[in-house]
């Protein structure tokens, strides 16, 4: 069945999703552009009480199966405001000091967004400037920055600014952009896979099929650091079977480039995904003539991953489209992310009368 997926409408509805704010727990920006876009694919869609946005679809009678895609993306939080305004700060999820290096971010203030520099000092000093000396010294450690709004501490307590404050990398620094075969940008994992999840929902829905189960669409919450939206939502709607969308890292360990193949995951640092469903994905694939990519990843966990390791559903599943610098400026390619979404489509598909 030919595919309906547009490249240029996909990288559209990227685009708008890569340039919200969406560190965990904070993730309203994201809320607000991905509902519609479900309602538009689902017979019914709401917030549950974990901050997942779920789209459900009617099927029949088998277990239900939960698709997720994360909508938060890795960020930082503000420890204290030093006497002199500058925030002291720490990660959320797998944040590194040294991916963001000095440049703008967004302080999330709850009355105002604030511009400010993710600072490290200057260059030219010597040991008396101990910071500096531990920046040089080894990888960037979050001690050795400063968030500087150059605002007074009382200024930005009135903006509402303090312990918990979430900080992102700043908007000017989020509009993609296309080199090569690959789409480039911060937060690509996880609003790409939102991007995915959407592009082969839709396509799905327009084959007019009913599927053989109930079907969940988690656009979830707090995965970063975390990822438990999967066990919530495996014990929440009784899934029978949880297949997570996700980057996958393209590095030579595992095998992996970064080209128009889907990566279909075996294993990963959370637990064993199950190995008829990969073994159908991967067939799949080849019956679509796109291949796929089977790897096993040492340093990696996926919502559907913890999800089986925690008992909350009885399979686990995991896809995942090729990305370079993954929790950095990452660099995913474009085929490789329609390709994840035909694939999903089709798998739905395959499951459906």
């Amino acid at each position: 069945m030919k595919s309906t997926i547009k490249k240029k409408d996909f990288l559209k509805q990227l685009r708008t999703f890569l340039l919200t704010h969406a560190p965990g727990g904070q993730e309203e920006e994201m809320d607000e552009v991905v509902t519609p876009e479900l309602e538009k694919l689902c017979d019914e869609v709401w917030k549950d009480d974990f901050g997942n946005v779920v789209g459900f679809v009617k099927g029949g009678k088998e277990a239900p199966l939960g698709i997720s895609a994360h909508k938060d993306e890795v960020a930082m939080i503000v420890k204290r405001i030093e006497d002199d305004g500058r925030l002291r700060v720490e990660n959320i999820g797998g944040a590194y000091a040294w991916k963001y290096g000095e440049g703008p971010v967004h302080v999330l203030g709850r009355k105002k967004l604030i511009d400010a520099v993710l600072s490290v000092g200057c260059a030219h000093t010597t040991s008396e400037t101990t910071s500096m000396t531990q920046a040089r010294a080894k990888p960037l450690p979050w001690e050795a920055l400063r968030i500087d709004a150059k605002m007074e501490k009382e200024a930005l307590q009135k903006a509402g600014v303090g312990p918990g404050t979430r900080v992102v990398v700043h908007r000017c620094r989020k509009e993609p952009m296309q080199i090569g075969d690959c789409i480039c940008g911060w937060a690509l994992d996880d609003k790409g896979a939102v991007a995915v999840l959407l592009a082969g929902l839709k396509e799905f829905r327009s084959r007019e099929l009913t599927p053989k189960s109930d079907l969940y669409f988690g656009i979830t919450s707090y995965e970063e650091g975390a990822a438990a939206a999967g066990s919530y939502m495996g014990r929440e709607y009784k899934l029978g079977t949880l297949l997570a969308i996700e980057i996958g890292p393209a590095e030579k360990e595992y095998d992996v480039t970064n080209c128009e193949k889907p990566i279909v995951l075996y294993k990963d640092s959370g637990h064993l995904y199950d190995k008829d469903l990969a073994d159908e994905f991967c067939d799949i694939a080849s019956d679509l003539g796109i291949g796929a990519q089977p790897a096993t990843v040492s340093s990696f966990g996926s919502e559907a991953s913890y999800a089986k390791k925690n008992g909350q559903v009885g399979r686990a599943g995991c896809i995942a489209f090729p990305t370079q610098n993954s929790h950095g400026y990452e660099m995913s390619n474009i085929d490789g992310m329609l390709n994840c979404a035909k694939l999903l489509a089709e798998y739905l598909t395959r499951h459906a009368d």
